[in-house]
């Protein structure tokens, strides 16, 4: 399936929040509840595998947050995706997201990774894998040169 034009009609379960129109805006998160919008593509993921208990996912919050801000002043067609491995429950949802967005086969292969970030285009081939010790300014040139 051609993820560049991948429909998103009507996914509604536990761990997917509303993606609506604006793709970069508070982007998907695994652990919220939502209905997600008509229709939407992204031209690049930037996934984060991410559990409570883990430090190394931790150290990223603060460069998630501030690239995510900083890039919703731009024109950049982005959705930002937390895939939580904090439980059973939420490693489920993971995996139920991972798959409505094409990128199972990413999954499979990051979700044991805790504390990483990947940049994925729309193809689900990956650009750039972030661990800790990224800032936001690597997370934001990252995202400029693939865009």
């Amino acid at each position: 399936m051609n993820t560049t034009t991948r429909r998103f009609g009507m996914i509604t379960a536990a761990g997917i929040a509303a993606v609506g129109a604006g793709l970069i805006g508070t982007g998907v998160n695994a652990t919220d509840s939502a209905t997600v919008g008509e229709s939407s593509t992204a031209d690049l993921y930037l996934v984060k595998y991410h559990a409570d208990w883990c430090p190394k996912c931790v150290s990223l919050v603060s460069p998630w947050d501030e690239a995510k801000a900083e890039l919703a002043t731009e024109d950049a067609n982005i959705l930002f995706v937390q895939l939580d491995r904090t439980d059973k429950s939420s490693s489920r949802q993971s995996s139920l997201l991972s798959a409505e967005l094409g990128l199972s086969e990413q999954w499979n292969t990051y979700s044991r990774k805790n504390g990483t970030m990947v940049l994925f285009d729309s193809e689900g081939n990956v650009i750039r894998e972030f661990t800790k010790g990224t800032t936001s300014s690597d997370i934001v040139a990252a995202v400029r040169d693939a865009g």
